[in-house]
């Protein structure tokens, strides 16, 4: 008989825990819920997408020295316009984005209150779109030459590298993402960038442990303020998001381009 643990491994091998459905057009989002979507970075994309990024978009994607991530990154940031435009009916041509002091991106206030934020990893992208509140997502593939306990001993907090050390050999690799992406997410919720120290604080790790907020040394009141949420979107890969407060639903949608009407 398998154990939880297995079945639970064994799920997000075969990437039965989400479904992700074309999203909408016109998409609706309550303060209390939170919107996903999934990305295909190898969606081929026209002159006429590429007219939709900004000039320092397309500077940005110069600075990668590989053709298949320069075009990733260019996808991943046409998609970013594409489906925050739906939320606030613009061109996407016209949004404008400004980053704070740590460099998280935002939108300029305009009364929707609407956050995001967008993480890459290999062939997929996540974005996710929280009305009012701050939210944050990694996503990570799941590379199985990873340098897991050299990596750990320079991002993990001292409890989470005993808890890595351990667990069964078989489960490490999953436990390690998972670790990677519930800190990821909530650092990039804080939008504080490495100014928040990742040895300060504490997450799950186990592959059956549901994600939270263990401890933060600096601040113990955040554990109660911040909801996690596990995602699978597709074998291979590990995601989490962190929203701030609870956490009622989750839309998981995946982002269909439409060739023909690049402007919406």
């Amino acid at each position: 008989m398998q154990t939880a643990t297995a079945l639970r491994i064994a799920a997000r091998d075969l990437s039965l825990q989400d479904d992700w459905p074309a999203g909408p057009t016109i998409p609706l989002i309550h303060t209390s819920d939170i919107h996903v979507w999934r990305i295909n970075l190898n969606l081929q994309i026209t002159s006429q997408h590429q007219s939709i990024l900004s000039k320092y978009e397309h500077q940005r994607a110069e600075h990668f020295r590989c053709e298949r991530e320069r075009r990733r990154f260019l996808v991943a940031r046409l998609c970013l316009r594409l489906i925050l435009a739906r939320y606030l009916s613009v061109n996407p041509a016209q949004l404008k984005f400004q980053t704070n002091a740590f460099g998280k991106p935002f939108l300029p206030e305009d009364g929707s209150a609407l956050r995001f934020n967008l993480s890459r990893s290999n062939e997929l992208a996540l974005l996710v779109v929280a009305a009012a509140r701050e939210v944050g997502i990694d996503i990570e593939f799941m590379r199985a030459e990873a340098s897991i306990d050299e990596l750990a001993q320079r991002f993990f907090s001292y409890v989470e590298v005993q808890q890595l050390r351990s667990i069964n050999p078989q489960y490490k690799t999953t436990a390690f993402f998972n670790c990677w992406t519930r800190k990821e997410a909530y650092i990039k919720a804080r939008g504080q960038g490495l100014f928040l120290p990742p040895e300060q604080f504490d997450v799950s790790i186990g592959p059956d442990e549901p994600p939270s907020l263990l401890a933060n040394r600096l601040e113990p009141a955040e554990t109660s303020r911040w909801s996690f949420r596990e995602l699978f979107p597709a074998a291979g890969y590990a995601a989490t998001v962190a929203i701030e407060g609870t956490l009622r639903a989750a839309e998981l949608w995946s982002y269909v381009l439409d060739p023909g009407r690049p402007a919406s």
